[in-house]
């Protein structure tokens, strides 16, 4: 598994524009072993998760999203791969 696979996607699933100030690959490596381990259930506790993990980082995002959670399941295996 590939950080910057993880980071794509995690930027796909919350429709991210950018971040500022920029996160760093162990910071990204970081939040792949947090959220393999709480294993959120759906897009909202994953995203809560990511900005509860990133406090001083602002989040630029599209303003469209979905309720389809397979996007986060495809998230969430990266990130238990990542960290295997």
């Amino acid at each position: 598994m590939n950080i910057n696979d993880f980071k794509k996607e995690v930027f796909s699933t919350f429709h991210i524009f950018k971040v500022s100030p920029d996160i760093t690959d162990q910071e990204w490596l970081e939040f792949s072993k947090k959220l393999a381990q709480l294993k959120p259930r759906n897009k909202v506790e994953a995203s809560k998760l990511l900005h509860s993990f990133f406090p001083r980082h602002k989040f630029t995002v599209m303003a469209f999203d979905s309720v389809d959670n397979t996007d986060i399941n495809a998230l969430l295996l990266m990130a238990i791969n990542l960290n295997k």
